[in-house]
């Protein structure tokens, strides 16, 4: 039986890592919402521009998007009726949303262009996936020019351990800002 990895929250060292990455507008809304509002990858992949209220301040968790093994793309209800929710948009999350918001062309936050029809629709799994390696590599190339000066103990956290994007993907991240 293969052992599954044991999540946990970030480091503090890993987060400043994380603020200091440049990102895309694009790719800075994604890491946001998954630090301010612990929601799962599936469910802020599917959110659109109506699920977000910014004169309320609030994000409607309402649906979700996954990948089954037949290959098709759903946008789905939440497992459980405790997955429709309303997460307010914290201070730190706010301008982010707002700015990119404002330069979205399309219905969902996160898209791709279909090679085929030129629509632009959900992220397939194999282009979320390339799209979070692409955030991690950046982090990753953060995380090695910070460790430069860095005690062995902060290098250890984030260099030598495995940082797998459950961290980045769960309610962790969002109790760790909550709780420091």
């Amino acid at each position: 039986e293969q052992k599954r990895d044991k999540r946990r929250a970030l480091t503090k060292f890993e987060l400043e890592c994380i603020r200091k990455t440049e990102l895309t507008k694009e790719e800075n809304c994604y890491v946001s919402l998954l630090l301010y509002t612990g929601c799962r990858r599936g469910e802020i992949l599917g959110l659109t521009k109506a699920d977000i209220n910014l004169q309320k301040r609030q994000i409607n968790i309402n649906k979700a998007v996954k990948y089954p093994a037949s290959g098709v793309i759903e946008i789905s209800a939440p497992k459980t009726s405790a997955g429709y929710r309303t997460i307010p948009i914290y201070e730190p999350l706010f301008p982010v949303l707002r700015d990119y918001l404002q330069s979205l062309r399309t219905e969902y936050l996160f898209t791709r262009k279909d090679a085929q029809t030129g629509k632009c629709c959900v992220l397939t799994q194999s282009g979320a996936q390339r799209f979070r390696k692409k955030i991690y590599n950046k982090v990753s190339d953060t995380a090695r020019m910070e460790s430069v000066d860095i005690a062995t103990l902060e290098r250890k956290t984030l260099l030598e351990t495995k940082f797998q994007w459950h961290m980045l993907d769960s309610s962790n991240l969002y109790n760790y800002q909550n709780h420091t």
